[in-house]
């Protein structure tokens, strides 16, 4: 089980991991794993929420998930009860092991690497706060700057942690950035991304 993670391994494993719905992130990253990776894996669909997977996998019913680091239960990682196999975060979060490897380092292949791009583009950027496009620049930037000042804040910061909130921002510019090249995907990129996410 990992932090929306897997490896080389699990290409020779067939797992049964959690799926909450037909087309839900925890699928989409199932078919993106068998897809683009090899990996044998089965979504099983129907734990209606985060505390009924938790119990599945420690009775053995499931072999796994594909979920956020703060969702882990620290006991599952101070007692290594469970497998870290790979990471869909470019950036480890804090705590995370250093030495576990980022998914789209593990694909060679040019066209696969940009597919695994455009379907993990969402875990990237998270949940952007978004303006109109008529926005003023002088607005925009002083949004910005409120933006990066409230991720920087100590208050904010420590109530983050007291609720084991995982804070890893990326400025305004960093994400149009970012989604200003996932616009130049090519069709063909972007068919084959639709075909395995099932749009």
């Amino acid at each position: 089980m990992g932090s929306g993670a897997c490896t080389a391994e699990m290409v020779a494993v067939q797992a049964e991991v959690i799926s909450a719905g037909l087309y839900d992130e925890r699928t989409n990253l199932s078919m993106l794993l068998s897809e683009l990776f090899g990996a044998k894996l089965h979504a099983v669909m129907g734990y209606p929420g985060s505390a009924d997977k938790r119990v599945a996998i420690e009775r053995g019913e499931l072999d796994g998930d594909c979920g956020s680091w703060t969702s882990l239960p620290e006991d599952w990682l101070r007692d290594k009860k469970i497998t870290l196999l790979i990471r869909f975060s470019q950036k480890l979060a804090p705590g995370m092991p250093t030495d576990l490897p980022y998914a789209g380092d593990l694909l060679t292949d040019r066209n696969k690497q940009q597919v695994f791009t455009l379907l993990s583009a969402g875990a990237v950027v998270g949940r952007p706060y978004i303006a109109p496009r008529a926005v003023p620049p002088d607005r925009l930037a002083a949004l910005r700057a409120a933006f990066d000042a409230t991720m920087q804040d100590s208050e904010f910061l420590a109530e983050a942690a007291r609720q084991r909130l995982l804070v890893s921002p990326m400025t305004g510019a960093e994400v149009a950035a970012f989604i200003n090249d996932l616009s130049q995907t090519p069709p063909a990129i972007i068919a084959a991304a639709k075909q395995i996410s099932g749009e």
